[in-house]
C-alpha cells in the first residue's frame, strides 16, 4: 500500500515502502529457485519492510546490512538460518530471530535495539562472545546500541 502526504497545496505525493518481497529475492538472485536458495545478499537496498520469506526454507545466509529495517518479522520461520547480518538498520528489538536455532553468527551492531529479549540459547555454536546459561555461546555483535538489558546473558559483555 502506498502512503498519501499532502505538500501545503494539498497535492498528493506518493511513498510506497520498500519491502523485500519473494519477487526481489528472485531478481536479487536471478535464475535461482527461492526454494533452494541459500545465501541472499540483500544489503544497502533500503529495505524497510521484509515480506514473509519462509518459502526460502534452504536460506542459510541472509545479508540485511545497511537498510531501513524497523522489523523481523518476514524472516521469524526461516529457522535453517545460520548466518544472519541486520546492522545498520533502525531495530529497537531482535523479535523475529527467537526460533532460528541453528543461528550461529549474528551481528546486530549499529541499530537502535533497548532490549534482546528474544534470542533463544544457540546449540552447536563454534566461537564464543556472549554465554547463555546452560547452553552455547555463539558469536554476536550488539555495538553501537542503547541496550538497557540483555536478560539470560551470562557473564561479562564487550560492547
Amino acid at each position: 500500500q502506498p502512503l498519501q502526504f499532502y505538500t501545503l497545496g494539498l497535492t498528493p505525493i506518493l511513498f510506497k515502502m520498500a519491502t523485500l518481497t519473494l519477487a526481489k529475492v528472485s531478481e536479487l538472485a536471478p535464475g535461482s529457485d527461492i526454494r533452494e536458495l541459500t545465501v541472499l545478499e540483500a544489503s544497502g537496498k533500503d529495505f524497510e519492510k521484509i515480506d514473509d520469506l519462509s518459502p526460502c526454507v534452504e536460506l542459510k545466509r541472509l545479508n540485511l546490512a545497511k537498510n531501513k529495517l524497523a522489523v523481523l518479522t518476514g524472516i521469524a520461520h526461516n529457522e535453517s538460518l545460520t548466518y544472519l547480518n541486520i546492522s545498520n538498520n533502525r531495530l529497537r528489538s531482535l523479535n523475529g530471530v527467537g526460533r532460528m536455532f541453528k543461528l550461529r553468527v549474528l551481528n546486530a551492531s549499529h541499530n537502535q535495539l533497548v532490549h534482546v529479549n528474544h534470542i533463544v540459547p544457540l546449540h552447536g555454536a563454534t566461537t564464543c562472545s556472549l554465554a547463555f546459561p546452560d547452553f552455547s555461546p555463539f558469536p554476536l555483535s550488539v555495538a553501537e546500541n542503547e541496550l538497557e538489558s540483555m536478560p539470560h546473558v551470562k557473564g561479562s559483555l564487550g560492547f
